[in-house]
This record gives C-alpha cells, sequence and structure tokens, in this order.
C-alpha cells in the first residue's frame, strides 16, 4: 500500500487527536495510531477504551485502500523534524513495515496488527441529536469545565452536566465549591434530554472547537456520546448516574416558575429547612450536587442566614466550616447567574 500526504496537514491533525492517549495503557495497542485509507481519504484514530477520536487528512496520492497502525510517539516524533513537504508512505502489508519518504531521505516505522485495536461504541436506536453552534459549544464548555471536580466517590460531579429543551440549551458544573451554570438560547433540542459529558472529553473538545467554523452534532444515549466536527469526530462514554434522574421532581421545574416566591426559592438550593436539631441539615446539597442548578432569580439570603446561620452563631450539629460552604455557594450562584 502506498499513498502521499501532506505533513503539515497530517502532523497538525495527528497532534490534535494524540491528547486521547494516556500515558499508561493497559493495551500496548491504544499507544497507536489506526490509519484506514479508503477511497482517497486516510482517517486516524486513537482511543483510551473509553474515549475515542477520529480525524480526516485528504491524501495527494493513493494505489489501494488498507488499515495499520503505527506508535503515536514514534510517528510524532518524527513529524516533528519534518517541514512542509509531500511524505510518501509505503507499507508492507505482510510484514507492517512502514517507509516514510521525504526530500532528504526516510524513516523505517514497524507497523502492528489493525486488528487488535478496539472498536468505538455505536448508539442505540432511542439517540438524541442535537446541533449547536460551535463557538456557543465552545463559550458553554470554557465557562464550565474549570469548576468540574475530581472526586472518586462522587463521579456525577467530574463532568459537566447539559440540560436539553425545547427552548434552550444549559451547561452546569460544580465541584462541591464553586457553581457555574450557563445558559444559551442559541440552540435547543427537539426533546427534553440531559447527559453528563466527563471531563476529559470536555476538555478534548475545548482545545478542537477554536478552529472549527459551522454547527456541531451531537447524538447521545443512555451509555454513549458523539460529537462530529467538519475534520474530527469523538465518541465518548458518558457517565453511568444520570443526575437530573436523581432530583426530585420539586427540583425539575423551571426556576423562575409562576409559584415560586422568596420563601420557597430556597428549597431549590438546599430541599426542606428541618427542625433546628436535625441531623441531617445539608441532605440535598450533599447528596444532589446539582440541585443548585435550579437557582430561582428570588433566592434571598437573608431566608440562609434566618434559618441556617444565626448571627454567625452556628449549632454544634453544624460546623462552621460546613456553613460556609452552604453560604459560599450561594452567593457564587448569584454571580455566575
Amino acid at each position: 500500500m502506498k499513498f502521499i500526504v501532506s505533513s503539515t496537514a497530517l502532523s497538525s491533525h495527528l497532534q490534535a487527536i494524540s491528547r486521547v492517549i494516556n500515558s499508561k495503557n493497559a493495551l500496548p495497542i491504544l499507544d497507536c495510531f489506526l490509519f484506514e485509507l479508503q477511497d482517497g481519504t486516510l482517517s486516524a484514530t486513537v482511543s483510551d477504551s473509553e474515549t475515542t477520536m477520529v480525524t480526516t487528512v485528504e491524501v495527494n496520492e493513493s494505489d489501494m485502500d488498507g488499515r495499520f497502525a503505527v506508535t503515536a510517539k514514534t510517528l510524532l516524533d518524527a513529524l516533528k523534524e519534518i517541514p512542509e513537504q509531500p511524505l510518501t508512505f509505503e507499507i508492507n502489508t505482510d510484514s507492517l513495515e512502514i517507509t516514510v519518504q521525504y526530500q532528504n531521505g526516510k524513516y523505517s516505522l514497524m507497523g502492528q496488527n489493525a486488528d487488535e485495536f478496539p472498536q468505538s461504541a455505536m448508539l442505540g436506536d432511542n439517540a438524541v441529536r442535537v446541533e449547536m453552534d460551535a463557538q456557543v459549544l465552545l463559550g458553554g464548555i470554557n465557562r464550565a469545565v474549570f469548576a468540574t471536580a475530581d472526586d472518586e466517590l462522587r463521579p456525577v460531579m467530574n463532568g459537566i452536566y447539559f440540560d436539553i429543551t425545547t427552548e434552550d440549551i444549559t451547561m452546569v458544573a460544580s465541584d462541591g465549591h464553586k457553581l457555574v451554570r450557563c445558559k444559551t438560547l442559541a440552540a435547543k433540542g427537539n426533546e427534553r434530554a440531559a447527559f453528563i459529558l466527563p471531563k476529559k472529553p470536555a476538555s478534548l473538545m475545548k482545545n478542537l472547537l477554536p478552529k472549527e467554523q459551522g454547527m456541531v452534532t451531537i447524538e447521545f444515549d443512555e451509555r454513549n456520546a458523539v460529537f462530529t466536527l467538519e475534520s474530527y469526530r469523538m465518541v465518548c462514554r458518558l457517565m453511568a448516574v444520570s443526575c437530573h434522574d436523581n432530583l426530585p421532581a420539586r427540583t425539575r421545574q423551571p426556576a423562575d416558575s409562576a409559584q415560586d416566591t422568596p420563601g420557597t426559592s430556597i428549597h431549590h438550593i438546599i430541599g426542606p429547612i428541618g427542625p433546628v436539631n436535625s441531623r441531617r441539615p445539608l441532605h440535598g446539597i450533599l447528596q444532589h450536587p446539582f440541585r443548585v442548578m435550579k437557582i430561582v432569580k428570588t433566592v434571598n439570603l437573608r431566608d440562609i442566614h434566618r434559618k441556617w446561620i444565626r448571627k454567625r452563631s452556628y449549632p454544634q450539629f453544624l460546623p462552621p466550616f460546613v456553613a460556609r460552604h452552604v453560604e459560599r455557594v450561594v452567593v457564587r450562584t448569584r454571580i455566575i447567574r
């Protein structure tokens, strides 16, 4: 198999998707790029078993279709030293020996069997489809990704929650100390749906979207999501727990609904206010951290001071650092709203 491709185009695309590869992988094949040549288009795939990213590059010339795998670090180090010029790849499909020829010399690499590379996940028949402008999606991820947590005990906090309605799309992230809620009216769905995008795929999209124009297609089901860009395609595994489904019904109502009043809006933050001697004062916010997502505009901080923090003299069951935690979350939410 033989094909010719631009060194700059190939290097830039491989650099973009190489961030998916982990420093240590259980399978040696996950340290490789999977190349597939079909109908004059070269596609490169990387995976870490949970996130898979594919990019496509147009080739100048090819003689046949085929597929092979090559170690990512070896190929990237070689491409860094080559300026813009056409590269000729010659692959022996029997021995998997790869020769890369350029103007001043050539590289000899050893490939691996492409059949060992894991296949990406497929979406189910009930997948939901949404389209967003690339810059709108980038703005939401930029504002929310810094607030995600790295908590193994509460994995639901380690991602961005997408709440899709027929009127808007809201992106929410929180680590328990800070909360970000970004709502956009520039995109909407055909039905009510929600998913939690893990932190790593969100960071990968953050690096890809600045160079993209046009629309981004998002398709997802209960387990996986697919982001399709002009030259890239990412398939990632979603959080197993759906934050929206775990919330009580009273927190799913729109925050600015007519029935919300300053006296009742506090329930959207920390749930019903119990008696002073309650032993579970923070049950709502600790068990369902994204409950703060439905903050209403009429939240009155005096309610919290009056019912929870009486002249900053904390009851014995409510340690000062926990009380400050609740106060800080609410104040941060009012700033971001």
